[in-house]
């Protein structure tokens, strides 16, 4: 695959039982990991469905994951990993993220965020089930996204944070996500 590393430590693929013809489930993982935008992997999600009926839950993951490594792309992430008891983000070095802030946002974070050399920041929690898992990855990313806007306003990156969340998924199961809870310090309230 091209672009960012998203490891959630979840089943994530087509089961041959869901796609039993190997070129065709070869093409679309070609066509899932080429995706560079969130309305083409909707589309792509759909077509999925059509064409081959409802998403066993690995390759539901499949497509949430290849939702996770677009916005990552965008934020110059190289590696997302989520674990049971944490995980980390490691940026590239030419991740549009100023280093800065980078630094201000982990100090704020009263410890909820730590740095592991120069360009990775980890963070821990409890994360065993796969969905705790997709939740925490996407407010990482929705964290970041919100900082860089706020701190660059003038060349917003051209996501909404938070992202939709997974839509597709959620209504080919019928559940919806829990909603993210970011990490970091609360949003300080103004003074009466």
């Amino acid at each position: 695959h091209h672009g960012p590393e998203i490891d959630l430590h979840v089943a994530a693929m087509l089961p041959e039982q869901f796609l039993p013809d190997v070129h065709a489930r070869l093409v679309l993982y070609k066509r899932i990991s080429g995706v560079e935008l969130e309305a083409d992997l909707d589309d792509l999600q759909a077509e999925t469905v059509d064409r081959f009926g409802s998403l066993p839950e690995p390759a539901r993951n499949l497509f949430r994951i290849a939702r996770l490594r677009v916005g990552a792309a965008r934020l110059g992430i190289e590696r997302l990993d989520v674990g049971a008891t944490g995980g980390s983000v490691t940026f590239s070095d030419s991740t549009p993220v100023d280093p800065g802030a980078l630094i201000l946002l982990v100090q704020k974070s009263a410890r909820a965020l730590r740095f592991d050399g120069p360009n990775k920041v980890r963070f821990s929690g409890n994360f065993a089930e796969p969905e705790e898992k997709f939740v925490i990855a996407q407010a990482q990313l929705d964290a970041w996204v919100e900082h860089y806007n706020h701190e660059r306003p003038h060349q917003g990156i051209g996501m909404v944070a938070p992202i939709r969340r997974f839509e597709l998924a959620a209504v080919d199961r019928d559940v919806q996500a829990a909603p993210p809870r970011a990490l970091g310090p609360e949003p300080e309230q103004p003074s009466a």
